[in-house]
């Protein structure tokens, strides 16, 4: 979601589809945060995990601590306001799907973390490969020549204005 507002008890989120979401000031780390505005800014989007759903005030709660990140959504526990779950729902199935998501996950968190650290991973055949960056804009990113070759290829007319350093 999007950040809108940082306020004293937390952040408010903007979801798709416009449904809004809280982050209270506890969930935005692991340690302790005396500022919303310490963790995000408004205007930035933010991955985050929903841990309760309040239909009747169409809002959800949500958190960006790591714990709750890299808890799988089958140890959450089921919120009363759903429906129970069809006695033919296939267990297999979600549970093969989760694992899918889960290197998916594990791979995002590793990401968001570096990218708090200023580190980039580069994508490369050599596996742990760092780089730390030089300008932590997020306009700036590392690429290998190939890449830069084929994104000028590609690009033709629109990359005419822009810069590609290698």
């Amino acid at each position: 979601g999007k950040v809108v507002k940082n306020g004293d008890f937390g952040s408010r989120i903007k979801l798709e589809g416009d449904i809004p979401g809280f982050i209270p000031l506890k969930n935005l780390a692991d340690e302790h945060v005396e500022t919303a505005d310490d963790i995000v800014n408004a205007g930035s989007v933010i991955s985050a995990v929903i841990t309760e759903v309040k239909k009747d005030h169409f809002t959800v709660d949500m958190s960006m601590r790591l714990e709750d990140l890299k808890k799988s959504p089958s140890s959450w526990p089921r919120p009363e306001s759903l429906p129970p779950l069809d006695p033919y729902f296939d267990h297999g199935a979600a549970n093969r799907i989760e694992l899918a998501k889960q290197v998916e996950r594990d791979a995002r968190i590793e990401e968001q973390s570096n990218r708090a650290k200023g580190v980039e991973v580069l994508t490369t055949n050599k596996p742990g490969r760092y780089c730390k960056r030089a300008c932590n804009h997020p306009a700036f990113r590392n690429k290998k020549h190939d890449e830069v070759d084929r994104e000028l290829r590609e690009a033709g007319e629109g990359m005419v204005g822009e810069a590609l350093i290698r």
